[in-house]
């Protein structure tokens, strides 16, 4: 799958990847990474779960893990409030 219709499949899922040139050619790739999903908390079960929902997304099953995506990235806010 090319890399543009791959980052709107997980776009629609509400999963944000970078869309990269490849060496040769017009097609593109994406850029996996895992720095924001670390700094906000998540470890390995989180990741494996991610990788569901990635998998789903790229079926084109996208609107079925939405709201899992939301639930998993609402328990690891961003900017958690200090008291």
């Amino acid at each position: 799958m090319e890399g543009r219709t791959a980052r709107g499949r997980l776009s629609a899922a509400g999963l944000v990847v970078d869309c990269c040139a490849q060496p040769y050619g017009d097609e593109r790739g994406i850029r996996l990474g895992t720095a924001a999903v670390t700094t906000q908390g998540m470890g390995e079960a989180e990741m494996a779960r991610i990788a569901v929902f990635f998998s789903a997304a790229l079926r084109g099953e996208g609107g079925k893990v939405a709201a899992r995506v939301r639930d998993l990235a609402g328990n690891f806010p961003p900017y958690p409030v200090r008291k």
